[in-house]
């Protein structure tokens, strides 16, 4: 694959019949990072599977800054209640924002 704009990923474990990958933890979240275009682009996921606290910084008010990018739940939220799923923008991170 060569390009990510949007990286959904839920319903995920580290138990038996899961991946057992922790997508958005620091081992495999740059790889996945590299992907992404300059111009940025989304994370929708339940936060499963996640390991140390990168997902839930990236949901709280102040986001997360990490790896070159920033992380911020998006303004509107429509799949939170219905599904569970966070949409969270993935932005460039530069040092004048």
């Amino acid at each position: 694959m060569d390009q990510i704009d949007v990286l959904f990923y839920r319903g995920d474990s580290e138990g038996e019949g899961g991946s057992g990958v922790f997508v958005l933890g620091d081992s495999v979240l740059p790889s996945i990072l590299a992907k992404f275009p300059s111009q940025g682009g989304l994370i929708i996921t339940d936060g499963s599977n996640s390991r140390g606290s990168n997902f839930k910084r990236m949901i709280r008010r102040s986001g997360l800054r990490k790896h070159g990018w920033r992380f911020n739940l998006a303004q509107a939220q429509p799949l939170l209640k219905s599904h569970g799923l966070h949409i969270i923008t993935v932005l460039p991170d530069t040092p004048d924002t």
